[in-house]
C-alpha cells in the first residue's frame, strides 16, 4: 500500500510500536533503519552513518519502499535524535510502498534445495540453510531471502563450498550495522554447533 512516510512514522509512534522501520536505499546496498521502542524513536542507522546525519538521506537518497519488522531491537540509544515530528517533517515529501511484516518467515521461499556440504546430510544442510536465512532476514528484512539464494549459489560454485563458515562470512558482509552483524554471527555460530 502507498503511504506518506511522514504519516507512517507518526502512526508507528502513536501506536507505541517496537521494531525496525527499514527503508532500502535504491541504487545502493544500504538500508535506512529507524528503530522504535514503545513508540519512541531511539536509533537511526544507514551503513556507517548514524543518528542525525541519516536525516540527509530523506532528501538526497531515492527511497520508494519500506517495511516494518516488529520486535527487532538494538541496544544502541542515541540521545541527540530530534523528535518523531521533526524526523517526520524531513520525510514529508516521500511516499513509499509499505508493507508490515508479522513474521520474518512470511511468504519466503526456501533455499534448502542447495546441495549439502561435505560431511553434512541434505536434511542437516537444509536446517542450517533455513536457520541462516531466518537469522539474516532478522537483520536485513525480507530481502534477506533473495540475498541468501544469490549467495548460496555463489558459495556453492566457489572452492570453499565445503566450508559453512565461508557462507556465514559472505552473509555477514551484507549486514551494515556492526551490532546487527554480531547478532547474526552469534546465531550462525549456534546453528553450526547444532549441525
Amino acid at each position: 500500500m502507498n503511504k506518506k512516510l511522514s504519516d507512517l512514522i507518526i502512526e508507528l509512534c502513536s501506536a507505541q510500536k517496537t521494531g525496525q522501520l527499514t527503508l532500502p536505499i535504491h541504487g545502493g546496498s544500504h538500508h535506512l533503519k529507524i528503530f522504535l521502542r514503545d513508540g519512541k524513536l531511539y536509533h537511526l542507522a544507514c551503513g556507517k552513518m548514524s543518528g542525525v546525519e541519516c536525516l540527509q538521506l530523506f532528501s538526497s537518497a531515492t527511497i520508494t519502499d519500506g517495511f516494518f519488522l516488529p520486535n527487532l531491537k538494538t541496544s544502541i540509544i542515541q540521545s541527540d535524535l530530534p523528535s518523531a515530528a521533526e524526523i517526520a517533517r524531513h520525510a514529508e515529501h516521500l511516499t513509499i510502498e509499505f508493507s508490515a511484516r508479522e513474521s520474518v518467515d512470511a511468504g519466503q521461499t526456501s533455499t534448502s534445495s542447495a546441495a549439502p556440504v561435505s560431511g553434512t546430510s541434505a536434511q542437516g544442510f537444509s536446517a542450517v540453510s533455513d536457520g541462516l536465512k531466518t537469522a539474516l532476514m532478522k537483520q536485513v528484512g525480507p530481502i534477506g531471502a533473495k540475498i541468501m539464494t544469490r549467495l548460496v549459489a555463489q558459495w556453492l560454485s566457489s572452492p570453499q563450498s565445503n566450508d559453512l563458515s565461508a557462507l556465514v562470512r559472505l552473509l555477514s558482509e551484507q549486514i551494515d550495522d556492526l551490532e546487527n552483524r554480531n547478532i547474526f554471527l552469534r546465531e550462525a555460530e549456534n546453528l553450526l554447533k547444532k549441525k
